[in-house]
């Protein structure tokens, strides 16, 4: 029978946990973003977005407090994206959940060991998996309704960060058989998703209205995968590297990114962050005590990259920035930057009218319509056609 429980806020923490790692490919343009905690006797120890959860113990003062600290920081989140504070996990028959059989297991258990064997593959699964596997297998001998349990299987949790409750819906007999195995329920969640016998998918709501993440925009699905995704995983003493947090963000995401990321990361001691970005928004948003701006560049191409500090590029204006920090001669169209320096080019040279001034004239023209009135390149322009049509100038009224 159906109903609804309660159940510990850690474990809806662990489901998204779960579902941060199994997205990561849901989009090909993801935002790369890792973690390496620094650690005296071990000073790079790389955790990657966590494919499984490790077995949740009973929570610790510290433990508990940190668990607050990151519902926190997803509230804020979700308001700062305009959603409800309100998140829901669904689980549901994944594709290989209508053959459980235990040859089928043994066959899938064989293949990942083989795998995990070879020395130039990187696992990509937990040692949990192999447990699971083993107890799935005895499981199906003894138990011949498993594969139509979990075709029936129809699991959700819903969340409210700010009561810090989760309710869960369903409690099919699945369950009822996995209470026996020797897994904590988040870690085989995990395993049974890797499998493919669970497939889930997590929601928001806005308005009243709840949207799966794969019917947001691209940019809302962006920055909530991400940003999620590191209030779930750093701890202190981490070295956060995101790549290119611009891709599909809105220039004013992009404005307020670095506050937000600062936001979400304060409960963690002693973080570092690098970001690599091509946008200048980013770059000026970044305040001169907050850190530092360094210029990547090849300019040999038998060379190495070269980093070269540069000064803070903070308040200033996007075009400064593309030509002072990104090296851009110009930020404007090339049509227009050619057709003014041909035309300069050709005054400096006669400012007599001819053919060939007066026909780049006509391109300033045609594009000078396209530009706004306070553009400090009008005057310029203007003089250009003035020169290049001089009986056309002294024939315009004056004042």
């Amino acid at each position: 029978m159906r109903g609804q429980s309660r159940c510990p806020a850690h474990t809806m923490i662990g489901f998204l946990r779960i579902l941060a790692s199994s997205f990561r490919h849901a989009r090909t343009n993801s935002i790369s973003c890792n973690f390496i905690t620094m650690a005296p006797n071990n000073p790079a120890i790389i955790h990657p977005r966590t494919r499984h959860l490790r077995p949740l113990p009973t929570l610790s003062s510290r433990k508990h407090e940190k668990i607050v600290t990151q519902l926190a920081s997803l509230t804020r989140l979700l308001g700062y994206m305009g959603f409800d504070p309100w998140i829901n996990v669904s689980f549901a028959p994944g594709p290989r959940s209508q053959r459980i059989l235990p040859e089928r297991f043994e066959r899938l258990r064989s293949h990942i060991a083989e795998l995990a064997s070879d020395l130039f593959l990187t696992p990509k699964v937990s040692t949990s998996i192999f447990q699971t596997l083993e107890q799935l297998i005895a499981i199906s001998q003894e138990n011949q309704r498993l594969g139509r349990e979990f075709q029936s299987l129809k699991l959700s949790y819903t969340f409210d960060p700010r009561s810090r409750t989760t309710v869960s819906d369903g409690q099919p007999p699945l369950l009822d058989h996995l209470q026996s195995l020797q897994l904590p329920q988040e870690t085989l969640v995990a395993d049974f998703i890797v499998l493919g016998l669970l497939r889930a998918s997590l929601s928001v709501r806005k308005d009243q209205t709840e949207y799966r993440l794969d019917e947001l925009s691209s940019g809302e699905w962006q920055l909530f995968y991400s940003l999620a995704n590191l209030v779930l995983n750093v701890r202190n003493d981490s070295l956060i590297l995101i790549d290119e947090p611009e891709n599909s963000l809105h220039p004013r995401w992009q404005t307020e990114y670095l506050g937000l990321v600062r936001d979400l990361i304060k409960h963690a001691e002693g973080c570092h962050v690098i970001i690599a970005t091509h946008s200048p928004l980013i770059a000026a948003s970044l305040l001169p005590f907050d850190g530092n701006l360094v210029r990547m560049s090849r300019k040999d191409p038998k060379a190495g990259i070269q980093a070269d500090l540069d000064d803070t590029a903070y308040g200033w204006l996007p075009g400064d920035v593309l030509k002072e920090r990104f090296e851009m001669g110009s930020v404007r169209p090339p049509e227009i930057t050619k057709a003014v320096n041909e035309a300069l080019r050709l005054i400096k040279e006669s400012s007599s009218p001819r053919s060939e001034l007066t026909a780049v004239a006509r391109r300033v023209t045609a594009l000078r319509r396209h530009l706004p009135i306070y553009d400090p390149l009008l005057p310029v322009m203007d003089a250009i056609v003035e020169i290049a049509f001089p009986d056309e100038a002294k024939a315009r009224p004056t004042g």
